[in-house]
């Protein structure tokens, strides 16, 4: 009986991706570090005003759910109104901080699919500086 080699692929990242990811997802915070000096705006009214019911009654976040299918949003609106009530600038830093890992995790994606470095880092940063977030 023969052994045969099988070689499995890896799920670990080398130090320059994952230092290459944090440096991603630092930029991705500092570009729309400036959403912090600003208030409410666009439908931000028109989502924390959707959102009403939970801050009244927490678990009718899960009918949320089921209406709008958009729980990482309202997950986050619940979350920020209960640290921060009504303060503006938390519900933007929320913001900012999940699409700095967002950022990294795209990063991570694309190099999962072998894809070369300067070729993830490069897609990486068009999707960091174009996607909206408020």
């Amino acid at each position: 009986m023969s052994h045969q080699s099988v070689d499995h692929p890896t799920s670990s990242y080398d130090r320059v991706d994952l230092t290459a990811a944090f440096s991603l997802a630092c930029f991705a915070a500092l570009i729309y570090v400036t959403s912090l000096n600003v208030g409410f705006f666009s439908d931000d009214f028109y989502f924390i005003g959707r959102n009403a019911p939970v801050m009244e009654r927490p678990l009718f976040i899960f009918h949320i759910f089921y209406r709008d299918f958009i729980p990482v949003v309202h997950a986050s609106f619940a979350i920020d109104w209960l640290l921060a009530h009504d303060w503006a600038p938390f519900y933007h830093l929320s913001s900012i901080l999940f699409h700095a890992i967002t950022t990294a995790l795209v990063f991570l994606l694309c190099r999962g699919f072998d894809t070369p470095r300067w070729l993830a880092a490069t897609a990486t940063l068009l999707w960091a500086v174009n996607v909206h977030i408020s």
